[in-house]
């Protein structure tokens, strides 16, 4: 949204700043009216989110650029194909002014930066310990039991690939492809296939058969209870929840289950992994780089040793 308010007053040459006039300049742009009759500010509000969208995936889809030029051709007159050039035209300008805007940015701090010495240097940082909690199966199913449904399936899809929440939320069905489950990490923007067998099979028939059953349409794995997408915030009240019930019905467990975070699920799936196909292939699943990197930040039930005699 900044590139954007910052493009519009570049080109505007009202030098407004924030939101406001300089936000909507370009929104303006496209409704504008033969008889002057401005639009709503509902209408501004709407082409500027879309314009915003458009440029920061880098081009204006088919879909928006269709609605636009609907929009223009009944407020204007315009024939389609008018419209349609009126579109590419003001997206043209406004991704020219955002890019420029982002030039001088980066000109800007390039000049900015500076040949001294770091005034932080010589002083030692704070080393944040790793986490040293595992989650044993006992405390999985003391919450895995209080949980609704979409609760469990999320909670068996983040262990059973072992994938951080962001990631797990945006699996699709569309993601199965040639009996592997296709992963991009948003932290690292990593591809990885799990393959689709054992429990993974198992889970995503569970899915499909409950989607099927529910008439649910959507693509995402993980549905909430009214079949839409389920989202972060609707993830962690469930899992919040849940917990809170399992230790209140189990309160000599209650220290254990406070410690319980969904994310605990990647180091548990790392831990156990590595338990039976050892530390490499623990490494694979989370998709490291290194198996330095799963040593240090997962792995956390410590190596099994025999004893002294």
């Amino acid at each position: 949204m900044a590139v954007l308010a910052g493009a519009a007053a570049t080109t505007s040459g009202g030098g407004a700043t924030g939101s406001g006039l300089a936000n909507t300049y370009f929104a303006d742009m496209i409704p504008r009216a033969p008889n002057g009759d401005a639009a709503t500010d509902a209408q501004r509000a709407e082409i500027n989110r879309i314009l915003q969208a458009d440029l920061a995936a880098g081009k204006i889809s088919g879909e928006d650029r269709l609605y636009l030029s609907q929009m223009i051709a009944n407020r204007t007159g315009l024939s389609p194909a008018e419209a349609e050039q009126r579109v590419d035209l003001i997206y043209a300008q406004a991704k020219q002014a955002a890019d420029e805007t982002k030039a001088k940015a980066m000109a800007a701090a390039d000049d900015a930066r500076t040949d001294l010495s770091n005034p932080c240097e010589g002083i030692r940082g704070l080393k944040l310990n790793k986490s040293s909690v595992y989650i044993t199966d006992d405390i999985y199913n003391l919450v895995y039991q209080h949980g609704k449904d979409t609760l469990r399936d999320a909670m068996d899809l983040a262990y059973l690939t072992g994938q951080r929440p962001a990631d797990t939320l945006k699996m699709t069905a569309r993601d199965i492809v040639d009996g592997h489950l296709l992963i991009t990490q948003n932290k690292v923007n990593k591809p990885l296939r799990v393959a689709i067998i054992g429990k993974l099979a198992e889970l995503l028939e569970r899915i499909a058969a409950k989607k099927k059953a529910r008439r649910i349409v959507t693509a995402s794995l993980l549905v909430n209870e009214h079949g839409k997408s389920m989202t972060g915030p609707a993830l962690r009240y469930q899992f919040d929840r849940a917990r809170a019930q399992a230790w209140a019905a189990h309160p000599d467990r209650k220290a254990e289950l406070k410690k319980f975070s969904f994310k605990d699920l990647r180091a548990k799936a790392a831990d156990d992994t590595s338990e039976v196909r050892g530390d490499q292939a623990a490494s694979d699943l989370l998709g490291h780089e290194t198996l330095q990197t799963t040593r240090r930040h997962y792995l956390r039930r410590g190596k099994a040793v025999p004893p002294t005699k």
